[in-house]
């Protein structure tokens, strides 16, 4: 394939890549917005572990078995974000 092309295919992909990521930024706090409001009148102090362990374990497999890949990718993004939004200085391992 030529230099051009290959230009073409990258700034292609580039775009792609850039509309994934601004139609995700919108959809996500929708999703996440859907989800605590649908837990909320549920959810207790006493069930709060496990409705984030089953959260985490859905997201987990659903993101194997979509990606086919591991999950440590999704969790130092996820971990990484969360410290970030609430400030707190923890490191990963």
């Amino acid at each position: 394939m030529s230099d051009a092309a290959d230009k073409y295919d990258q700034a292609a992909l580039d775009a792609k890549v850039e509309k994934y990521r601004e139609q995700s930024a919108v959809r996500v706090p929708e999703i996440k917005s859907a989800l605590t409001n649908w837990l909320e009148p549920s959810d207790t102090i006493a069930d709060s572990v496990c409705v984030t362990n089953a959260l985490l374990e859905l997201a987990l497999d659903r993101h194997v078995e979509v990606h086919d890949a591991n999950g440590f990718d999704l969790i130092e993004a996820a971990y990484r974000r969360a410290l970030k939004v609430t400030g707190t200085s923890a490191t990963l391992g």
